[in-house]
């Protein structure tokens, strides 16, 4: 099995009829490339046929980068096991299809060169900057781009389910019963750790029922844990929590096996609770797994303790409305933008801290909060600058400066625009 060659494996006719039969059901191109990136397989020179690809694969360095980019975006498929969407380097949307074996990668099935929304000015001046270090004509480019179908992101993403079930098929693999096969597999594994898991609480019961110590914390007071998590508030939350294992340590400090048992416990009864709340069971076990043989690896009273504040933040989040991924990409964002407002923030410093392009990020944060990102920013450092004017004798250059605005006067006209008065005005009024 070792080097195996994906031509070896199998008939390219069988490849290039399945090529033909989804680029012309589709009206989507699809090639297939080998691990450097290279097409292998392809249905009358596709690539070509598409203008904006022709124009950057004339060039030779553009065409390198390409290859690159597929053989990136190929590995990285191939490591998760499932289709991957990404970027060109030329600015085109693109996903990518590993053609496994056994575990070993043969090739990729590369599909695309699409857009996921309607053109805007900001992508035009992204796809000059990402294509000026070529020699090519900026003009054609762009016209070649307004020919390019736009494609929703439901489409994307059933054209790259399409090709990975095609992937499957062209291995000989059926995507159902290799899904079944580690489903199995996880649930042995779960099985096996959950047995694992009673066990041990088997012995913390055992323990307790012959022993004559008095509960080291209150029901009352684990009523009120699972009260707080019910509510969702996770603050106070923490606040019981901190209490329990606060005691916890005044009783057990000397044995640190009765104390990891108790923990157990209490990891338990979290768990049922946020269970109830609505996390998955099945995902709730697999952090019991888990957690289970992380606190058995501990050996002292201090990290078994520490760690329990992020554990049941951890499954107090699963009991949330689950979020999607480009919600997820919205809050690290927002949050970023909160920590760094002082600083001279563009938007290509924060698209480059959630590891997308600033066009990518500008749509799904307005898809998501109904501002743009730079409006977003405006609003934190001008209440900020409120904060300041309000609680402190800092004169207005100073505010500005500290909220992120290197031109004074650029700073006042914004703040009155969304105040409706001048910094200096808004701070008489208060003494007013």
């Amino acid at each position: 099995m070792q080097n195996l060659s994906l031509l070896e494996f199998t008939k390219k006719g069988v490849l290039l009829k399945i090529l033909e039969t989804f680029n012309s059901s589709t009206d989507l191109t699809a090639i297939i490339v080998d691990l450097e990136g290279n097409p292998i397989i392809m249905n009358e020179n596709p690539l070509e046929s598409c203008r904006f690809c022709k124009i950057i694969r004339n060039n030779p360095k553009a065409r390198q980068r390409c290859s690159e980019s597929y053989a990136r975006a190929g590995k990285l498929a191939a490591t998760i096991g499932e289709p991957y969407i990404f970027r060109c380097p030329a600015g085109l949307v693109e996903w990518a299809t590993p053609i496994l074996f056994e575990g070993q990668h043969l090739g990729t099935i590369i599909c695309g060169q699409v857009l996921m929304w309607e053109p805007e000015d900001f992508f035009w001046i992204e796809l000059t900057m990402m294509n000026k270090q070529f020699n090519i004509d900026m003009a054609e480019l762009i016209s070649a781009a307004q020919e390019l179908p736009v494609i929703s992101g439901k489409k994307v993403q059933a054209a790259a389910d399409l090709l990975f079930m095609i992937a499957n098929h062209i291995i000989k693999t059926s995507i159902i019963s290799m899904d079944q096969r580690k489903k199995v597999e996880r649930q042995n594994i779960l099985l096996e750790e959950d047995l694992k898991l009673r066990r041990i609480f088997e012995v913390s019961l055992n323990w307790h029922n012959s022993n004559t110590k008095s509960t080291s914390y209150s029901i009352k007071k684990e009523n009120e844990l699972l009260s707080k998590i019910r509510l969702g508030n996770k603050q106070q939350v923490l606040a019981v929590l901190e209490d329990i294992l606060t005691q916890l340590q005044k009783e057990y400090l000397d044995n640190v096996e009765i104390l990891r048992m108790r923990v157990l416990e209490l990891l338990v009864i979290i768990s049922r609770a946020v269970i109830e709340k609505g996390a998955k069971p099945e995902k709730i076990l697999e952090l019991n797994c888990y957690y289970t043989k992380e606190l058995s690896n501990l050996q002292s009273p201090k990290p078994i303790l520490s760690c329990m504040p992020i554990i049941v933040e951890q499954y107090m989040s699963l009991a949330e409305n689950p979020e999607s991924k480009n919600s997820q990409i919205v809050k690290q964002a927002t949050e970023y933008i909160q920590q760094n407002y002082h600083h001279n923030l563009k938007l290509e410093n924060i698209a480059d801290a959630v590891f997308l392009s600033p066009y990518y990020l500008s749509h799904i944060f307005k898809e998501e909060t109904g501002h743009t990102v730079l409006e977003y920013l405006t609003k934190i450092r001008i209440e900020e600058a409120k904060k300041l004017l309000r609680n402190s004798q800092t004169n207005v250059k100073e505010v500005a400066y500290k909220v992120g605005y290197n031109n004074p006067s650029y700073f006042s006209k914004l703040f009155r625009n969304i105040e409706g008065v001048t910094p200096s005005q808004f701070r008489e009024r208060l003494m007013v």
